[in-house]
């Protein structure tokens, strides 16, 4: 009862701003608007966290200030007012367990709290299996109770009135055979409802980075000096607390820190602490910790909680054996969240094809939810506590197959990137921990290979034009208080777009190669050439008669074609060319000497093997 009254106290006064403005504003909120921010701000007011999956705990307790950053502006998104004024679309670009989903549930009651506008959340992987024909209509059913067309119509209205604020979560997420057309939905929505905030939010590498209009932010990790403040915010046993914050005060500048510096490890590493004091040098000990913790000691997490009976009667290594299967099947498909049945039918195909494991499949579902309480519940889904969770037991699922089986799998995962471009660096880093020479082998090495062909291939117009499509120049926009475009500025975006390739050769060794390169070129593009393209676009417009982006974006192919054909002459004029030509010599040596090292240790087993 009580949360429910501070719910309605806190969305009371903006919901009262807005009904007073017209009757149709009233009957908007009557019709659905105030049901559903009523319904999502009590999803996000009282909250199960990772430590705290067990009980319900007000988010702001235990919330700790996530910070972005757009070039020099660094910002925790406590003064919503100022930061829409100056960055009304913005991207929070962050890496997984950065805190992303944590920052939008803080944005989402900030924005009611101040008063600014009506926060409307849409998690774009529903988009993915939607039946709406459209974002349009996907926003209107999501808000309305009663979609009629009368209702539609006042919607639009308050639409195009820009009272709204949209976050647009989990970029990453949408399936690679739907985002061009969801991506395309999306620029159409935001054309026509431009005076309107938007937040997009996604991880790296997914093809968010040059998003028309769109400044991006990149989450922070936090600093090692804040991690004791983080872990007193956690509202855990003050003792545990204190012993937590002098194991880990004796390591802060060592090799722990890059992991502790991430949210979810740090949150990770308090949940497994009274198991498991032990600090691991390695991320996979992270994940090994938590199953067990997860498993077999959630009687010592807190005073209050009790040991829970597991139904199934399977034993710690058989659930942990099922957790790869499903794991692998699962991610390989791109799934990261589950409905019950379809969590049934994949452990009937696992039982049917694994002899040695005998279980009933809902006794497991049900441990899996509960005693063990590794899946949990999000809407009408399940999911793991995060994706790196999947992504390790399917990594370790492959580290234990046969060398020709491995072969496979990691050929699987490399058609799945070429389809999704969702990168899933967790399973790289965990892969490269557990499996170091089979993933370089069969993923890392092929991967380098067929990147270097293509760089190689820069040697002509043509095919320059291909490799530059990561050259992309965008544009940033700003308006009056009328709606008209006031300014547009030329902004390049190059680096973002070859996180995949400095991944890849930064585990081979060799990332500083390739940022030399892509440095070198992107310092080719001056200034001058920039101002060609804005003075291009200011000869074509009048700007003080264009009140949408549409006709702006329309010239985009246009602009595109003109940078690469100008790039390519200055590219051969600055010599870029030559030093694209001896980054692939360097690289390829590397190969060569990464392939030997592989082969020496072979031998060197097999000499063991030997004794």
């Amino acid at each position: 009862m009580q949360s429910k009254i501070e719910v309605t106290n806190l969305i009371s006064p903006i919901i009262s701003i807005y009904k007073a403005l017209n009757d149709e504003w009233k009957n908007l909120l009557d019709e659905g608007l105030y049901t559903y921010t009523h319904s999502q701000l009590s999803k996000y007011y009282y909250v199960n966290t990772f430590l705290h999956r067990w009980e319900k705990i007000k988010f702001t307790e235990v919330y700790y200030p996530i910070k972005s950053k757009y070039k020099e502006l660094e910002t925790d998104f406590t003064d919503l007012d100022d930061l829409f004024k100056e960055y009304q679309y913005f991207s929070l670009v962050g890496k997984a367990g950065s805190g992303k989903s944590t920052l939008v549930k803080h944005i989402f009651i900030q924005c009611l709290k101040q008063k600014l506008k009506l926060p409307i959340l849409i998690e774009l992987r529903n988009l993915n299996k939607s039946d709406s024909k459209s974002l349009k209509e996907y926003v209107s059913k999501k808000i309305l109770l009663n979609n009629v067309k009368p209702n539609q119509n006042i919607l639009e209205r308050a639409l195009f009135e820009g009272k709204f604020l949209f976050i647009l979560d989990g970029y990453d997420e949408l399936f690679s055979d739907s985002k061009h057309e969801i991506r395309t939905e999306i620029e159409e929505f935001i054309d026509l409802y431009f005076d309107n905030c938007f937040i997009i939010t996604s991880r790296p590498g997914a093809g968010i980075e040059n998003f028309p209009r769109f400044h991006e932010f990149r989450v922070l990790d936090i600093e090692s000096d804040e991690i004791p403040s983080f872990i007193k915010k956690m509202k855990i046993d003050k003792e545990r607390e204190e012993r937590i914050i002098d194991a880990i005060s004796g390591n802060l500048d060592g090799s722990l820190t890059s992991y502790l510096r991430n949210p979810l490890l740090l949150s990770m590493f308090i949940l497994s602490f009274e198991n498991h004091p032990e600090i691991p040098s390695k991320k996979s000990a992270f994940y090994r910790n938590v199953f067990d913790t997860l498993y077999s000691k959630h009687d010592g997490i807190t005073k209050s909680s009790f040991p829970r009976e597991k139904i199934s009667n399977l034993d710690r290594e058989e659930f942990e054996e099922l957790l790869q299967y499903f794991s692998y099947i699962t991610f390989f498909n791109g799934e990261y969240t589950f409905t019950e049945s379809r969590i049934i039918d994949i452990l009937k195909i696992i039982k049917k094809k694994v002899s040695d494991l005998n279980f009933d499949s809902k006794k497991v579902l049900f441990d899996l939810k509960v005693p063990i309480s590794i899946l949990i519940k999000d809407g009408y889904e399940l999911k793991f506590p995060h994706r790196s969770m999947q992504e390790y037991f399917a990594a370790k699922f492959i580290s234990l197959l046969k060398p020709d089986q491995k072969e496979t799998a990691y050929n699987r995962y490399n058609n799945l990137l070429e389809q999704s471009k969702d990168t899933g660096f967790g399973f790289w880093d965990i892969s490269y921990e557990i499996d170091k020479y089979s993933f370089t082998k069969y993923f890392l090495i092929p991967k380098a290979k067929k990147i270097i062909t293509e760089f190689s291939k820069v040697n002509s117009l043509e095919n320059f034009k291909h490799f530059g499509e990561t050259l992309s120049l965008s544009f940033s926009f700003s308006k009056n208080k009328k709606g008209e475009i006031q300014n547009i500025s030329p902004d390049s975006g190059f680096g973002n777009n070859y996180i995949e390739e400095f991944k890849i050769f930064s585990l081979l060794g060799d990332e500083q190669i390739i940022h030399d390169t892509i440095s070198f070129i992107y310092k080719q593009f001056p200034k001058e050439l920039k101002q060609k393209y804005y003075k291009y676009i200011i000869d074509i417009f009048d700007l003080n008669k264009i009140k949408d982006y549409t006709k702006v974006s329309s010239y985009s192919a246009t602009l595109e074609e003109m940078i690469n054909d100008n790039l390519f002459d200055l590219l051969v004029e600055k010599g870029a060319l030559k030093k694209i030509e001896e980054m692939c010599i360097g690289l390829r040596k590397s190969i060569e000497q990464i392939h030997k090292s592989i082969e020496n240790q072979n031998q060197n087993i097999s000499d063991l093997l030997e004794f």
